[in-house]
């Protein structure tokens, strides 16, 4: 397995599934200190990836990387190859799979990505992982942690608990968790073993004051700051 790249960011905002993205959270996110330790997931469930990047998201796309915010978009593996286009012309980070992916469709896409360029290649995974599974990701979003406060239609989603997120970090790289992480949870994951922290409402709901994204900043910091000290 290929080493996986350094600078993974900590925090990852991903976009909400439907309605517009006020891109002055951008703002925000740069007041609480959180830009440097920050990427982007571009995300619009149902859709392809020029959609995700298109339309309701494309002036956030746009405001992020004025900032030097890394951006990715989420993809199914059947349009992958669309996706490394959407990277290569516009200047993303990478892709996420989405629909708890198989370690043989991450190879296969990260090794399509790897031709242009060595690009992150993240994914979404759901419970636990499987016995003695050596993750081939640059990052895993494991999810659901707790309860997740954004929900979709249609869909009820459950906290799996710290114990999924454990298991996920004896086997991943660099594991972010997801679901239901806020500046109140954000301590209890880091100290699981997360790399980072994941989140739709923590960057983009009503969560989002400057004043919590400087509690999940803090909350990053001193975890990195523990780790170096061990």
């Amino acid at each position: 397995m290929a080493a996986p790249p350094q600078d993974i960011p900590r925090m990852l905002a991903i976009t909400p599934p439907t309605g517009e993205v006020n891109v002055r959270v951008v703002d925000r996110w740069r007041e609480a200190g959180a830009l440097p330790r920050m990427a982007v997931l571009l995300r619009s469930p149902g859709a392809r990836p020029l959609a995700s990047v298109a339309g309701r998201l494309h002036a956030l796309l746009r405001a992020v990387q004025s900032q030097g915010v890394p951006a990715l978009v989420s993809t199914a593996q059947s349009d992958v190859a669309e996706a490394v286009e959407v990277c290569r012309n516009l200047g993303l980070a990478g892709i996420q799979l989405k629909g708890d992916p198989s370690p043989q469709n991450i190879v296969s896409a990260r090794s399509m990505l790897y031709q242009q360029e060595r690009l992150w290649v993240g994914c979404s995974q759901h419970g636990r992982p499987a016995p003695a599974f050596e993750h081939p990701a640059s990052y895993v979003c494991a999810a659901p942690v707790f309860t997740p406060t954004t929900q979709q239609l249609g869909r009820t989603k459950h906290g799996a608990g710290l114990a999924m997120l454990r298991a996920w970090v004896e086997v991943a790289p660099r594991v972010l968790a997801l679901g239901g992480v806020n500046y109140k949870t954000a301590s209890q994951c880091l100290s699981a073993g997360a790399w980072g922290l994941a989140g739709i409402d923590a960057f983009f709901g009503r969560q989002a004051t400057v004043a919590n994204l400087a509690r999940l900043v803090v909350a990053v910091e001193t975890s990195i700051t523990s780790r170096r000290q061990r």
